[in-house]
């Protein structure tokens, strides 16, 4: 075929362009796996325009609606962070009240961990059989109701338990968030969408901070201590998150009720054939045999694992942390959670758009990037003494971390085939990345034995953000031919929209 004009490449969609010379000549095979569209589909003629316009009412309906289910889940997941520093010192504390000692409190890491690494997969394959919509409100309502049981715990054990149910309803809700972006949006375009979702974590950590802080003034009203409060009320918000979600999620392409019946085909026919469907069988064996003995899954699992070790103990005691440094009083401390709450939030959005922006640029250099700038951090919270510098090192923590996985989950998406390796794979990966609330918690359990300089914890979390970086080099490397051609075809794709607005601009003029 030869090359067509600008003008021609506006009537066709993308999968119908030419492909890009491979530098690589397995490249041709490995793109046709993961990018090309099934040749059977029929696909109709549309503008680059008209695309874009359909993605703006898409992201209209279904990203705040994920967004409002994710930011409830990070509140109840990292409520138990904001428990500890409040009415320090007073009967009302909850280590007072249950009677537990700063190590039975990070085990609550480990009873909130366990069911999701065993939970998320089940929890995930189930989503395409029932539909997201019932899925997810299923998993908002009955977490809620185990989150609300915490005001009743009498003692650690009673803790303990409502934390482990939690662990267990709310498991499959990111990875089924990430499976279901993959129904609407090809891989190049899920990088801001993602970070669109996660902004719910980085609001989740202000809401809590300021609810928190709003809560030690209601301390034993009604003969309730803050903390019970601070369960209840994210109990009941459960109930109306969970009608929203009923009423306003819509679940699939094709049945989607904002969507002209053309859209809909225009939407469904640019995805590559490795992106989920709903014809997709709800079960396939053969597709999770297939990803078990992929190296992807263990490499990709590993990177992640290693990561969040090096951060998640930092976010799980960082309320803690930041009281220690002695700012201000314990109530107003809950506010200095904000910033680095902030600062990760507008990183994250910024990575997410440079690496859209820049496709000469491999995911991996934007990783090790990440990566460098976290071990940075470390290194000034662990041996610079002032508090100024080391509460910029928690803002330059928390927006490098975030912005780690910013680029891993779309590349990750770039190489799964169909619904039910696309579910297997997100809830594998994240469930078994999860053993890093059980150890990245525990780094920093003694944090009053090494408060205020915390050295040697963070020195071990810069050696677990060291092997991340190899980590993610090797599945760079395995996974370099489709990184490479989706980059290109993504490149091609916006020098076409490029040129259509350009001759858009002539015509007018």
């Amino acid at each position: 075929m030869s090359n067509p004009t600008a003008a021609q490449l506006s009537t066709l969609p993308f999968e119908k362009h030419p492909k890009p010379a491979s530098p690589d000549p397995a490249l041709d095979d490995v793109a046709d796996k993961y990018i090309v569209a099934s040749e059977h589909e029929e696909v109709p003629s549309y503008t680059c325009t008209e695309a874009r316009q359909i993605l703006r009412k898409v992201d209209l309906a279904l990203i705040p609606v994920l967004v409002l289910i994710y930011l409830h889940k990070n509140m109840d997941q990292f409520i138990v962070s904001y428990l500890v520093p409040m009415q320090k010192g007073k009967p009302t504390n909850v280590l007072k009240q249950l009677n537990m000692t700063a190590d039975d409190w990070s085990m609550i890491t480990t009873f909130q961990t366990i069911p999701s690494v065993f939970f998320e997969v089940p929890s995930n394959l189930l989503m395409k059989k029932f539909g997201p919509r019932f899925h997810f409100m299923r998993i908002v309502l009955l977490w809620s109701l185990s989150g609300a049981m915490g005001a009743l715990a009498k003692n650690k054990g009673g803790l303990w338990a409502t934390r482990f149910f939690l662990g267990v309803l709310e498991a499959g809700v990111y990875p089924g968030i990430l499976a279901h972006l993959t129904y609407w949006y090809r891989p190049d375009e899920i990088a801001v969408r993602m970070i669109g979702v996660a902004t719910a974590a980085a609001f989740s950590s202000i809401f809590d901070a300021l609810l928190a802080w709003a809560i030690t003034y209601i301390d034993g009203l009604h003969g309730i201590s803050s903390w019970q409060w601070y369960f209840i009320i994210l109990g009941l918000v459960g109930v109306p998150v969970a009608a929203i979600v009923w009423f306003f999620l819509p679940n699939y392409p094709e049945t989607a009720r904002f969507l002209t019946p053309r859209e809909k085909q225009i939407l469904i026919s640019r995805l590559p054939a490795s992106s989920s469907r709903r014809s997709d069988a709800n079960w396939d064996p053969k597709a999770i045999w297939s990803e078990l003995k992929s190296p992807l899954i263990y490499v990709f699992t590993g990177m992640q694992l290693f990561q969040n070790i090096g951060t998640y103990g930092l976010q799980f005691w960082l309320p803690s942390i930041i009281a220690s440094f002695g700012f201000t009083t314990t109530q107003s401390s809950q506010l200095l959670n904000i910033p680095p709450t902030v600062v990760g939030l507008c990183a994250s959005f910024f990575w997410a758009w440079l690496s859209d922006q820049t496709l000469g640029v491999p995911k991996l250099l934007y990783l090790i990037g990440a990566i460098a700038w976290t071990m940075t951090s470390f290194f000034c919270l662990a041996f610079v003494k002032n508090k100024v510098p080391r509460e910029s090192g928690l803002l330059e923590n928390s927006e490098v971390s975030t912005s780690f996985f910013a680029v891993l989950w779309p590349w990750r998406s770039q190489t799964m085939k169909g619904a039910t390796s696309t579910a297997f794979v997100f809830s594998f990966q994240n469930g078994m990345a999860q053993w890093s609330g059980m150890i990245g918690g525990s780094l920093l359990l003694s944090h009053t034995k090494y408060a205020p300089r915390y050295t040697i914890p963070f020195m071990v979390c810069v050696i677990f953000q060291f092997v991340a970086g190899l980590t993610a080099t090797y599945g760079w490397y395995l996974s370099r031919h489709t990184e490479r051609a989706i980059r290109q075809e993504a490149k091609l794709r916006k020098d076409e929209a490029r040129q259509q607005r350009l001759e858009g601009s002539q015509e007018k003029s």
